[in-house]
């Protein structure tokens, strides 16, 4: 898996990328929307904007990466720029760029070393951010990469049995 980015705008992303409509419905509120001119869509509920914490907002990335794998989406495109979280503005764009790609790498681990593979799912294979990033941002993006990376290896060290 891996997290490309795009100056372009969501709209203007190829067919193959599913795009994340975000609102202000119940967080029970997911459908898979497939639009008249081919487009798919996944609307997800958030609840109130303004209530989202960063802790929130740590947890909405990682549902997001298990949706996708749930409804076996490929390609996911995600417009950065129209972020609506009032209470992250004081962490920051970069912040935010980081903390998603942390979590989207950290939701996509699996430890499959001892299992056999599925080949019948396909799983979430790049996230596309939208909207452009400024160089502080890129600098975040490759920030939360690293540090997902690392969690990941460690998480793979922990889950090998104790004679290796």
């Amino acid at each position: 898996m891996k997290i490309k980015t795009t100056k372009a705008a969501i709209e203007k992303t190829p067919k193959k990328y599913v795009r994340l409509v975000l609102s202000e419905k119940s967080k029970d509120y997911h459908r898979l929307v497939e639009k008249s001119n081919g487009v798919m869509e996944y609307h997800l509920g958030v609840g109130k904007y303004k209530d989202i914490t960063p802790r929130q907002f740590t947890t909405l990335i990682r549902s997001i990466v298990q949706a996708a794998n749930a409804h076996s989406i490929q390609y996911l495109a995600i417009q950065f720029s129209k972020t609506p979280f009032t209470q992250l503005k004081e962490r920051g764009d970069d912040w935010v760029v980081s903390t998603i790609a942390e979590n989207v790498y950290l939701a996509d681990y699996k430890f499959t070393t001892y299992k056999t593979a599925n080949k019948k799912k396909s799983q979430l294979a790049e996230v596309l951010l939208c909207g452009g990033l400024k160089k502080s941002e890129e600098v975040a993006l490759k920030r939360g990469e690293v540090v997902a990376t690392f969690v990941n290896h460690a998480r793979d060290i922990a889950s090998y049995h104790g004679t290796i």
